[in-house]
This record gives structure tokens, sequence and C-alpha cells, in this order.
């Protein structure tokens, strides 16, 4: 088996750390004193395809994979952990799975925004008492007819303050266990009921904005549910790859 990169993954890590050369190290320190955040990094990174591996062509994808995807990061994580992040924020995180488990509208709403690094994401998963226990969870949505109305908070979530659009985990049906657990897409700034706070203290990643998220009562379009009420769970243990995270394969009892 052949392990030598090709010639288009070898110009592809050139670009990236030509990038991470240029455009992050000679301002990298000042920025970090300041603990700033630039959106206008996000879209040039965005612009150059760091944020379009394993996502279709027609939604913005390169036709890369992710050891391109990797590559990259680890070329732009050599001169700064923070600028490393937003391959997940955009890319890794939702692109992808908004791109396995949306709808037709849902992809073409939102995927082409995040993969151009105009449109800031997020994935909202942890909480202050739930981390690698997904299912410990207390956010909640409930049932209103016409949309999703949901209450709890998320904790130590990157972008959550600057986002625009991202993924919300919640659990619609409690008395189900994992399987009650539902992927929301929201857009924190444009939905009534969600407060989002920057987390000012941190021991490193200082360019790489971390907040949390207080849902009071927001409210969420029925057209925003990724998947289907219930499928959230399994979305998160199964994972962008369509295989079950835990290994177990296709009887595993949680994932199916």
């Amino acid at each position: 088996m052949n392990f030598e990169l090709t010639e288009e993954q070898r110009l592809i890590q050139d670009t990236a750390k030509r990038f991470a050369a240029e455009e992050i190290a000679p301002t990298l320190d000042a920025e970090e004193s300041r603990h700033e955040f630039r959106a206008d990094r996000v879209a040039k990174m965005g612009s150059l395809g760091f944020f379009s591996c394993a996502v279709p062509e027609e939604f913005g994808g390169s036709g890369m994979g992710f050891a391109e995807s990797v590559l990259m990061a680890e070329q732009i994580a050599k001169v700064s952990a923070s600028w490393r992040l937003p391959f997940n924020m955009q890319n890794l995180g939702p692109a992808l799975t908004v791109s396995k488990f949306g709808t037709a509208a849902q992809k073409a709403k939102y995927v082409p925004g995040w993969v151009a690094g105009t449109q800031l994401g997020f994935f909202a998963m942890t909480e202050s008492n739930t981390g690698s226990d997904v299912s410990s969870m207390k956010t909640h949505a409930i049932d209103k007819g016409d949309h999703w109305e949901v209450h709890g908070t998320k904790m130590w979530i990157s972008q959550a303050h600057v986002g625009d659009a991202g993924l919300l985990y919640a659990y619609t049906d409690k008395t189900q266990g994992n399987k009650g657990m539902t992927a929301f897409i929201i857009e924190p700034k444009n939905m009534p009921g969600c407060t989002a706070r920057a987390i000012e203290t941190k021991l490193g990643l200082k360019c790489a904005p971390t907040g949390e998220f207080a849902f009071d009562g927001m409210k969420v379009p029925k057209e925003n549910v990724l998947g289907k009420p219930g499928d959230g769970f399994r979305g998160l243990c199964r994972g962008r790859s369509g295989r079950c995270r835990r290994g177990a394969g296709p009887g595993h009892p949680v994932c199916q």
C-alpha cells in the first residue's frame, strides 16, 4: 500500500502552510493578547476551500475527502490551535452532518454558507453536567404544533455567541431515553428565546470564541428538525461515516 501524498495533496498542504505563515502568524501574538476572533479570516479560509472536504459539490464541496481536511488542519494547527477550530465548526460538524441527514431544502439553505465560511457554524451538545455522556443532557424541546419550544442551557460551545447557524441537540421525549433525543438546526440571532454569552476566561485557544447558550422557550420551526424527532443520538453515535462510533456494527442496540 502506498502512503505517499499525491501531487494534489501536497499542493493542498502547501497552500494551508503558506496561509498559516502569511495570514495568521504575523498578527497572532497581538490577537491572542486581545482574545480576538476574526470572521473575515474564516471567510478567507472558506474561499480557499478549507471547509469543502467530503461535502457534495452541488453545495460547495471540492471532491476532496477527510485526508485532505486533516492535511490542511494540521498545517494551520502548527501555527495556531485556535485557527484549527473552524475546520470543525464549519465543515466536519454542521456541513457534513446536514449533508448526510438533512432535507434538500436544509442542505441548500445552510451547507453552502458553512463551506464558504460566510456563515459561522457550531454544534451545541455539551452542558455543565454533560460532556462525553451525551445522554445525560437536560435541554429539552416541547412540541407546540407548528414549532418546537426549547428550554435549557449549553456550555463551552465553540462559536456560540458569534454563530449564525448550527446544530442543537435536545430531548423531545425523555421517556424514550437515547431514542428521544432530536437534532435541530438553529439560528440564534433570529430565533426568539435564545441568549448567547461569551466565556471570556480561558487557558488556551484564545482566538477561538467559546460561549454558552440559554434557551428560554426558543421557537424552532418544524422544518428545522434534522432527520426525524428521536434521530439525534443515532446521528451522533453513528457519525458522519454512517458507521457506529463504538464499532458494534449493525446490531448495536443504542444507535439502531
